[in-house]
């Protein structure tokens, strides 16, 4: 089987298409967390921090520190 030119476009426009979804909701998902934490009175760049955005949101939640801990366990973070 030989791979033409268009097949290798068209991979290339679905490749494309995929990664701008992908950033459309990564934005949009960033843009939510900083308003949920704005609003809980917590700085908004904390939710493009990994792991430090979890440990706010456990705050945020009104659940002990140690819960954080418990979401790397696996099985016990379910």
């Amino acid at each position: 089987m030989e791979t033409t030119t268009a097949d290798s476009g068209a991979l290339l426009a679905c490749m494309g298409a995929y990664w701008i979804l992908v950033l459309v909701f990564v934005v949009l998902y960033i843009a939510g967390m900083w308003k949920v934490f704005e609003k809980a009175g917590k700085p908004g760049w904390a939710a493009i921090i990994p792991f430090y955005n979890t440990w706010v949101l456990m705050e945020v939640a009104g659940r002990p520190g140690w819960w954080f801990f418990l979401l790397l366990i696996p099985f016990v973070n379910i």
